[in-house]
């Protein structure tokens, strides 16, 4: 079963700042993968996994679909229904989702793979209570991007971090014998001196979730290195860059995949 370490999961189960930072965020900034959920689902059930205060699950729920929502911390699940309305459920300490096999149309998860102990397990989960023929919408970050570098543990210099991020993405990429397994790292959880995904304990990236989803026989529909929508000729140029080889080394991973009519839960064997 997925799992959320023990000191992670205190630091999320009744976390009011992180809440408060979580509902700031504007809803643009999951526009896209509300869009890609929506059309996946044709206004079917959906799914939004580690849902947090509930802001894409009431976008879906404005486009017609029936938004189901999850997470492993009571308070934002708290905030999500007295935003939206019933519908959402808390992740159990062993990380299993609380819903029937192939109980959706669409599963999505949204920034939230990064923070997960075992990320194996989770698309596991994912997979298991998405119906075949269902589609997948996956969203990350690339924590080995070379145009937006995270902060990591210890290290200030970015183009240090620079640096490492590409040696790493060149091993990832290159391996002799290629693997679905993630890179973990320690988090840091300390809301006083807050970074983006400092509570990151994943080094996702494009080469590890794509191996990852083709493990499990899922098909990739599409990817792009983007969480935003973008307009207009420079927004089509834009979405052109990221979802092209380039995108790779870029900010982000959004993967929409489809899981196939017949297909088992779990990963094939190395």
């Amino acid at each position: 079963m997925p799992a959320v370490s023990k000191v992670s999961r205190e630091f999320y189960v009744a976390n009011q700042a992180y809440a408060h930072e979580l509902e700031a965020i504007e809803p643009a900034a999951y526009e896209r993968y509300v869009d890609a959920l929506a059309a996946s689902a044709a206004r079917g059930r959906v799914l939004d996994v580690g849902c947090g205060t509930g802001t894409a699950v009431g976008m879906l729920r404005a486009r017609g679909c029936d938004a189901h929502g999850c997470d492993v911390s009571p308070e934002f699940i708290g905030r999500a229904a007295a935003r939206t309305g019933d519908g959402f459920a808390l992740i159990g300490a062993d990380g299993a989702l609380p819903y029937a096999d192939a109980s959706f149309d669409a599963v999505g998860s949204c920034n939230v793979l990064e923070h997960v102990e075992t990320p194996s397990a989770f698309l596991d989960e994912l997979n298991r209570v998405l119906r075949p023929g269902g589609s997948l919408v996956l969203a990350t970050p690339n924590m080995l991007s070379l145009t937006w570098p995270r902060p990591r543990l210890g290290i200030a210099n970015l183009w240090r971090i620079r640096m490492l991020n590409a040696m790493l993405l060149a091993r990832r990429a290159l391996a002799a014998r290629p693997t679905h397994e993630f890179v973990t790292i320690e988090c840091r959880l300390d809301m006083a001196d807050f970074q983006p995904d400092y509570d990151a304990i994943c080094l996702t990236n494009y080469f590890d979730v794509r191996r990852a989803l083709l493990a499990r026989d899922l098909s990739l529909r599409s990817f792009t290195a983007t969480q935003r929508v973008h307009r207009g000729i420079g927004g089509h140029l834009l979405d052109a860059v990221f979802a092209s080889p380039l995108g790779w080394l870029l900010g982000a991973v959004f993967v929409v995949a489809c899981k196939p009519m017949a297909a088992a839960h779990g990963p094939r064997s190395a």
